[in-house]
């Protein structure tokens, strides 16, 4: 049994983490990052505040099954609170039938199926999908999946369950006995290679981008007029500005996978091949 706890129980003694997912019902990839998400949390129990809910499907694609397994969901979290989890788990598993395969996952761990179908076909079942999808709204989601941790939006969530693991106990000041031998976040380093001259060079988006998504990231920024910029630009065959220079242990990062199709290795370091427009060279 998963032992995550919503706002409904509180240990004042205990730093806990809120953890808000919002997806749509039945998006392929807001179901592997709520099962991977959830397989996270269930070894981090009752340091855990977690809540699923959704968002309106304005694409269409998956509106009438999504509706249907979000609504199923959310009655198995009001009649079947300590269970519901496994339940969902139960459900993602088998996309292909979702959400028809909901009576054999109740029946597995032991749901009232008779409560939850009263739910969901009543008024019941309908106010519950609504009040979500205004939660949404008021945070202002508007993508499948999008994740909150401490009432801020994280950056990364197409992660597998031991990133998950490794990016939420770095969030801890003093860890949970499931984040014992999770190894810790490493520092990131970054060189930012601009040029003065460029007005529409903007690479601090780019860099507080990436602050989001490793933690621990260290950035050094040179003008490309400076003997270390030019250094970096001659040495690592740069044409244009502004340059991002990772360093290589960025492939051990969680989230590393995301961003991996927009690197390319250059002489030991990782080299972003988007962002650049300007050529130092022709001013």
């Amino acid at each position: 049994m998963l032992a995550v706890r919503t706002a409904r129980i509180r240990h004042q003694k205990k730093e806990r983490l809120s953890i808000e997912l919002f997806v749509v019902g039945k998006c392929p990839f807001g179901i592997v990052t709520e099962s991977n998400l959830i397989l996270a949390l269930e070894k981090l129990g009752d340091y855990v505040d977690f809540r699923l809910d959704f968002i309106d499907d304005r694409e269409k694609k998956y509106r009438e099954e999504g509706k249907k397994g979000a609504i199923i969901q959310l009655c198995a979290r009001k009649y079947s609170f300590d269970k519901y989890l496994k339940f969902i788990l139960c459900m993602n598993k088998d996309y292909k039938n979702f959400p028809y395969n909901w009576e054999d996952c109740a029946s597995e761990f032991g749901l009232d199926i008779a409560e939850i179908r009263t739910c969901y076909e009543g008024s019941e079942g309908e106010k519950f999908y609504l009040d979500s999808l205004a939660r949404s709204e008021k945070r202002d989601v508007k993508h499948s999946p999008t994740l909150f941790v401490n009432g801020q939006k994280d950056a990364e969530t197409g992660l597998q369950t031991d990133e998950f693991l490794k990016r939420l106990c770095h969030k801890f000041k003093e860890k949970p006995e499931g984040c014992k031998n999770i190894p810790e976040l490493q520092e990131v380093r970054l060189i930012v290679i601009n040029d003065k001259r460029c007005k529409d060079c903007f690479p601090q988006r780019i860099i507080d981008k990436f602050k989001k998504a490793f933690p621990k990231l260290i950035v050094r920024e040179f003008d490309y007029n400076s003997e270390e910029g030019r250094r970096f630009y001659q040495l690592l065959g740069i044409k244009l500005l502004p340059a991002y220079i990772f360093g290589r242990n960025i492939t051990e990062e969680p989230g590393y996978n995301n961003y991996q199709r927009f690197f390319r290795d250059v002489d030991g370091y990782k080299l972003l091949t988007i962002g650049g427009k300007f050529d130092p060279t022709m001013q």
